[in-house]
């Protein structure tokens, strides 16, 4: 029996892997910018210079330069892993595996590279091909002759596709807004310096298992998303509770990316991560639905105290109600004393100090009645009931879109029906809610008085309170310009 042979075989690559590895693995092509920029972040430059001619694509910056060629050719390298920091200015490297430089094949066939490094006395030059595993390389005996300055300048030539230098720059201020608006860092676009717009807003700062998480998230009226960033480059945007719409920023170092640095490997740091920033979201940015409940509740406010004015004036009270007691009566109000002794007597006295009366707690009903049926809200609401001061309490819930939109509850409690169709169409007419408001409000009124069995009587009553509130609030309107 022949026993089999044991032999030590090589993985070999052919150059079409440069094709690969420079052209396919980026979506965009806008992306070999990002990644070319982010080199020079990683090499402590402080100006990165963007050149867009017909010819020829330039990128150009003033950083430290490279300090070993066989390191800067070798690809898929991890080395780049174990440094943390850089070394001059101390910064996050973003950089890993150091196929970034391919990414310049995107644009060309060819790619020259020029660097000068002064702390290792390197100056050289090389031609980068994709068909080509061969780097014809030229090494300077003084070094400062490679390049101008200390640094490294990249040529791509032979394009395959050229860009514009508009949409450059626009894609670079909405990729990489942090490392731009750092004040160690500049990038210029055919010698256009990028500015990106400051972020404003909360800082985040949380704490997790993995690491910190940080950023800058404000509320927004509008649809928002979050920009997801690792390492200062944004990798995607997200919308964490779509009922809390924000925007800004957060961002954390430790989270893993896909190759092309385009989305997030969906593992336990991004899950614990987007749990993180949900919660954040959840404990410090209030709701679409109660900014809107606290909106309409100060508005009701407003003009409950209107319907309650003209209800007194019209004598439209509710009977059996109890008013709420507007202040209290002093122990010892100011008076002329009859003589002397008087006055002496009442400074003997012990002062007795008046106890502060505790609010009215107000409960709102577990259940609504309403032709015979028991109504249970469809969803808990983040106000609380208003309680005036003629004796009703007037409350905001969630019954139903088929309900009224207003609900009498006898002897003293009005309901408004934050489900109903016509209660959400006033809260779309910005310019007239005050007024549609105004009606709604005098037609629940009139419900709460008992007055529906005549018809006539009840819209009669309606359109008395309704006028009579409109002209309350023109004569407030005309009190306000006039001030």
């Amino acid at each position: 029996m022949v026993n089999p042979r044991i032999l030590k075989k090589q993985i070999t690559f052919h150059p079409e892997i440069l094709t690969e590895l420079g052209t396919r693995l980026y979506k965009n092509p806008l992306d070999a910018f990002r990644e070319l920029v982010v080199n020079a972040w990683d090499v402590d430059a402080a100006v990165v210079h963007i050149i867009i001619a017909g010819d020829r694509i330039e990128i150009e910056d003033d950083g430290s330069g490279v300090e070993d060629i066989d390191r800067f050719l070798s690809t898929g390298n991890p080395s780049k892993r174990a440094l943390k920091y850089t070394p001059r200015l101390r910064r996050t490297v973003i950089g890993s595996k150091g196929i970034g430089k391919l990414s310049a094949f995107t644009f060309g066939d060819r790619v020259d590279v020029y660097s000068r490094n002064d702390d290792h006395n390197l100056g050289f030059s090389l031609t980068l091909r994709k068909e080509s595993f061969e780097v014809p390389t030229t090494v300077f005996p003084d070094w400062r002759l490679a390049l101008g300055h200390e640094g490294t300048r990249i040529v791509v030539k032979e394009l395959r596709r050229t860009t514009d230098k508009d949409k450059v720059g626009n894609y670079l201020m909405n990729k990489i807004p942090l490392l731009l608006l750092d004040s160690n860092f500049r990038v210029l676009v055919n010698k256009k310096e990028l500015k990106p717009a400051a972020y404003t807003g909360i800082n985040v700062a949380i704490r997790t298992k993995y690491g910190p998480i940080r950023g800058i998230i404000a509320p927004t009226k509008k649809e928002g998303l979050i920009q997801c960033c690792c390492k200062g480059v944004i990798i995607k945007d997200a919308c964490p509770d779509p009922a809390r719409p924000v925007k800004g920023y957060v961002n954390a170092d430790w989270l893993n990316l896909t190759a092309d640095r385009d989305d997030f490997i969906a593992d336990d740091r991004w899950h614990a991560f987007f749990s993180a920033i949900t919660k954040w979201i959840g404990d410090n940015i209030p709701s679409m639905r109660a900014k809107m409940e606290q909106r309409m509740l100060r508005t009701i406010a407003k003009m409950v105290k209107i319907l309650g004015r003209v209800a007194k004036r019209l004598g439209y009270l509710v009977e059996g109600a109890i008013p709420v007691s507007k202040g209290h009566k002093e122990l010892h109000p100011p008076s002329m004393f009859k003589s002397a002794m008087d006055a002496e007597a009442s400074l003997r006295e012990p002062r007795r100090v008046a106890r502060r009366r505790k609010k009215p707690r107000i409960r709102r009903p577990t259940y609504i009645k309403f032709h015979g049926k028991i109504l249970k809200p469809e969803r808990p609401v983040t106000t609380k009931p208003i309680l005036t001061d003629y004796g009703i309490t007037v409350d905001q819930l969630y019954l139903g879109k088929g309900r009224p939109p207003v609900f009498p509850q006898r002897p003293n409690y009005l309901i408004l029906n934050l489900s109903n169709p016509i209660t959400k169409e006033i809260w779309s007419r910005r310019g007239m809610y005050n007024q549609l408001l105004a009606w709604l409000l005098a037609r629940g009124y009139a419900l709460l008085l008992g007055h529906y069995d005549d018809i006539e009587e009840y819209l009669s009553m309606t359109d008395k309170l309704f006028s009579n509130m409109l002209n309350e609030m023109a004569k407030a309107r005309t009190r306000q310009t006039l001030a």
